[in-house]
């Protein structure tokens, strides 16, 4: 089971992850006058590292569930499943 502090300590790691990838070092690496399939890839880029953020965080949220035994009913939102318990 995920406890607390390991999801806390996941949740924060992926955070500074995501503050490094949106940082002027790393953003003027992709700020080219180039476009794949008409989009500027500074564009592409930081939707790209904005999904896979969310991806993941959905990821470690899910893995809690699925370790605690309490997984939503099937078709149903996780967001609704968790305000019912609260």
């Amino acid at each position: 089971m995920l406890s607390r502090t390991y999801l806390g300590e996941r949740l924060g790691f992926l955070f500074i992850i995501g503050l490094a990838g949106l940082q002027y070092p790393i953003l003027s690496l992709v700020n080219l006058s180039k476009t794949i399939a008409g989009i500027p890839i500074l564009y592409l880029y930081l939707f790209v590292v904005w999904a896979v953020f969310i991806g993941l965080m959905i990821v470690l949220m899910e893995l809690r569930h699925k370790r605690k035994g309490d997984d939503p009913v099937p078709g149903e939102n996780l967001g609704e499943s968790v305000l019912k318990k609260l």
